[in-house]
């Protein structure tokens, strides 16, 4: 949901400025050490309990092909640097790539 007085247009170009950031120049260490840990913990919070370990192992063992592959995004998440995401802004967040869409309740 939007604040209140706020229009999809000024959320969009919110966005999108900083989308443009992120292909401009590379996020702070400090900042992506929050993001991945923030993730790390995501994923580790869900392997709470057998329930969720077999959530886990089912989701890995369909999407990737094999739930050993989780330890590898583990692993790949912890390496990132802010030069890696300002590579792959550069690479995604074009005009180009980019498809918007506005929903308007009833």
């Amino acid at each position: 949901d939007l604040q209140r007085g706020k229009s999809a247009a000024q959320a969009e170009s919110v966005i999108l400025r900083e989308l443009e950031r992120l292909a401009r120049e590379p996020v702070g260490q400090q900042e992506l050490d929050r993001a991945k840990n923030l993730v790390l913990f995501q994923l580790y919070s869900e392997l709470q309990g057998n329930d969720a370990k077999a959530s886990f192992i089912g989701r890995y063992e369909t999407t990737l092909g094999s739930y050993s592959k989780a330890m590898d995004q583990i692993h790949s998440i912890s390496a990132l640097q802010p030069t890696d995401l300002l590579r792959v802004a550069q690479a995604w967040f074009k005009p180009s790539s980019r498809t918007v869409i506005t929903g308007v309740p009833k």
